[in-house]
């Protein structure tokens, strides 16, 4: 860092409703000089000013409209605007033959078109059981719009019987995949690690978005794994594939399987098209 420049930075805290907010808070940084860190680190304490924020309490519009796209519905509940952020809790319909995995580009609109969206830290998202997502937004608080819409350009969904995906550990091959875009590369197996290699043909629309892909394995004997390590890059020879690696260790030891299963976190694959709904 050049002298007299200056550093800015965020850190976000997020606290569920049975947290107490305290008086003060402690931050600790430790600092290194020339890639050595100091031996003690730089702690400043702040007070919190609760009187600031206690008369401000959150905007709640009832919503209540389903949306239908392909035949797969979703209600979009209520929208809570805090101060910090704007809440959207979306039910998902149990019936719907799809899983939604995520909406591109969700955002509040106002009358000017001006859009609030994730800003890109934090938590983009909660869940709240198996068919609520609740998303986090930019604050609409102290705007205040005549008009305000939900949207989203795109839906990304694959058929709920697709999202389940089977390797054969002898072989190294694909039992069961979503189609034929995404291909194991390599299967490794030293005792209890077992790492992946998987490509992934995307359109031009997804060259930059990777996706989580999978987080939680299992096996034919009812294994247990824990992920050690994900990696996520594009390949140097075509950008239209990404590759992703796996590493995971198995916690259990009920036998050596003959297949792995997962179910797929996400998936580029879209419904026809997006949304976009009046909420005031």
């Amino acid at each position: 860092m050049n002298k007299g420049s200056k550093t800015k930075n965020r850190v976000d805290v997020n606290l569920t409703e049975k947290d107490v907010v305290p008086d003060q808070l402690q931050l600790q940084v430790t600092v290194a000089v020339d890639q050595t860190a100091l031996d003690v680190p730089i702690k400043v304490s702040f007070p919190i000013d609760k009187a600031k924020y206690a008369a401000h309490k959150e905007i709640v519009y009832e919503v209540n409209q389903e949306v239908a796209v392909d035949g797969q519905r979703f209600t979009i509940g209520k929208i809570t605007a805090y101060p910090t952020q704007t809440e959207v809790s979306i039910h998902f319909d149990p019936a719907n033959t799809k899983h939604i995995f995520d909406f591109d580009q969700l955002a509040l609109a106002d009358e000017h078109g001006h859009t609030y969206s994730f800003w890109g830290n934090g938590v983009p998202y909660t869940r709240d059981g198996e068919n609520v997502v609740i998303y986090n937004l930019e604050s609409i608080y102290f705007t205040q719009p005549e008009q305000l819409f939900l949207q989203a350009k795109q839906i990304r969904a694959l058929d709920k019987e697709k999202r389940h995906v089977t390797i054969d550990a002898h072989s190294g091959t694909l039992l069961k995949k979503p189609d034929d875009r995404v291909h194991l590369d390599a299967l490794r197996q030293n005792d209890d690690i077992v790492g992946m290699d998987f490509s992934l043909q995307v359109d031009v629309q997804d060259v930059n978005r990777y996706v989580s892909f999978v987080s939680d394995l299992t096996d034919d004997r009812g294994n247990e794994y824990e992920l050690l390590q994900s990696t996520s890059s594009s390949d140097h020879e075509n950008e239209l594939v990404q590759v992703y690696g796996k590493l995971f260790k198995r916690l259990t030891s009920k036998g050596a399987p003959t297949e792995y299963r997962f179910t797929l976190d996400s998936y580029p694959t879209r419904l026809s098209d997006g949304f976009r709904v009046p909420v005031k």
